[in-house]
């Protein structure tokens, strides 16, 4: 297993070589479709000739409102059949209405106007031995469907039985993708925006577990709900591996709709809420969102500090963050004036139940901070600068000192640990960087009211000696 929270698959093995695999496992495969008969014919033609066994095999059709529908007469004898009404761009819930009623321990995730090789699901499954923590996804190859008739007998007989002969081409962005990720292996955490939904597998259990479908009726126009299943599954904890033996055929080049624009403008502003990168938003600049990108449980004993760190936390504009308060430090009165100070401050939660990966489970950070002493202002700076200081912080760090601890640690590290799996501690810096001896306290409520009133109604002798003893 990949320590701290890795994207390196290398670091993954199948439990058998390709020669020695025998499989054991039920595979159910997906396919959202759309008025396209023929090539869903093609479709189904090569998953008949997959070198995968036929009885541990399930083949789901979800039809997207085609008019006429899908019949069972349309397919081979054996095929499930899902038919859901026509509501946008519906890809997206077509695949997990196809999930959800699936009985393969695999679920392998393609279009309906893509041909798989006769490998693709024994490479999948193969791979799948590694641990059920892996996101495997295949080759895409693109037959240029105006130099070749694919409804021609013998194309389509080639087609399904993998002959590689066949005019193709493989997409350039694909092998851009390749080269920007060293294919797939570098610690970046923008992986999951170069996964797309033609040829993809996931474990049945992570999929519910991870609740890889949750949203997907709000994609109701094209694109980025590839996106989002894969970000989901990489903040939680999977690990992507580039699978090349699983290649498959798009039928045709992939082409976009016609009013692109305002499709890819609309779902990424529900992907802006959803998926706190830079990739999809930059400085919140105030704004709150439905995933935050920082999750900070704040414990301490002092309003005066609580409020100070609160107010610095949330005026840096980079921020992007929900403060979960643990008011049980707190004496009464304290806690009732730090809940009236920050009543109306939706950033703020007091005594969320559960625990902060529980609440916000999406959220790639979670700090937590227990103090007894003033932190330094721009905290959320020095944070920062912390994670990226050295590549073994990348996952996080510990700094605990006498009366300050603070913990910083990416989600997919907490879901791996949470899964059982191995991941190493996390390493400790010192706490000088961020706490300090001096706490600059928020002004006091009323306290203009009271100069106002001391400027107003005392006479000038009695304002002196009050300003004296203010200092």
């Amino acid at each position: 297993m990949p320590s701290d929270a890795s994207s390196d698959w290398r670091q993954l093995s199948p439990q058998v070589s390709p020669a020695d695999f025998v499989p054991s496992q039920r595979v159910s495969v997906i396919i959202p479709y759309y008025q396209a008969p023929d090539h869903l014919r093609l479709a189904i033609a090569a998953l008949r000739n997959q070198t995968y066994p036929q009885h541990l095999m399930e083949i789901i059709v979800v039809d997207d409102g085609s008019d006429p529908p899908l019949s069972p007469g349309d397919t081979p004898d054996g095929i499930g059949i899902i038919r859901q009404e026509r509501d946008g761009y519906g890809t997206a819930r077509a695949r997990h209405a196809g999930a959800s009623a699936a009985t393969g321990s695999i679920l392998v995730f393609t279009d309906g106007d893509v041909v798989l090789h006769p490998d693709n699901l024994r490479e999948h499954a193969r791979w799948h031995t590694a641990g059920p923590h892996v996101f495997s996804f295949g080759d895409l190859l693109a037959v240029d469907t105006e130099r070749v008739d694919v409804q021609d007998p013998e194309i389509s007989a080639r087609l399904a039985s993998g002959d590689e002969g066949v005019p193709h081409r493989r997409l350039e962005w694909h092998r851009n993708v390749s080269r920007w990720t060293r294919d797939f292996t570098r610690e970046e955490d923008n992986l999951f925006s170069f996964i797309a939904g033609y040829n993809y597998a996931v474990n049945r259990d992570m999929y519910r577990r991870w609740d890889l479908g949750r949203h997907s009726e709000r994609f109701r126009h094209w694109g980025f709900e590839d996106s989002y299943v894969a970000y989901r599954a990489h903040v939680q904890g999977a690990v992507f591996v580039a699978v090349h033996s699983a290649r498959c055929w798009h039928l045709g080049m992939p082409n976009h709709p016609r009013d692109l624009p305002r499709d890819v403008r609309l779902n990424a502003a529900i992907l802006e809420q959803l998926v706190p990168h830079p990739f999809t938003r930059g400085p919140a600049g105030g704004r709150s969102f439905e995933v935050p990108r920082h999750v900070i449980t704040l414990r301490t004993g002092s309003a005066d500090i609580l409020l100070a760190v609160v107010t610095d936390l949330l005026t840096d504009p980079t921020g992007d963050a929900v403060i979960r308060v643990n008011s049980c430090d707190l004496d009464a009165d304290s806690e009732l004036y730090a809940r009236r100070r920050l009543q109306a401050t939706p950033q703020v939660l007091f005594d969320d139940p559960g625990s902060s990966l529980d609440s916000f489970p999406d959220s790639p950070w979670h700090i937590d901070i227990a103090t007894r002493v003033p932190l330094k202002p721009r905290l959320m700076r020095r944070l920062r600068r912390t994670l990226e200081s050295t590549s073994r912080l990348r996952s996080g760090f510990r700094a605990q000192g006498e009366r300050c601890t603070i913990t910083a640690a990416r989600s997919r590290r907490l879901h791996q640990a949470a899964m059982g799996l191995a991941v190493s501690p996390l390493p400790s810096v010192g706490t000088g960087k961020f706490t300090s001896r001096q706490l600059k306290a928020l002004p006091e409520p009323m306290r203009g009211m009271r100069q106002y009133v001391r400027r107003r109604l005392l006479p000038g002798h009695l304002l002196r000696r009050l300003a004296n003893r203010d200092r």
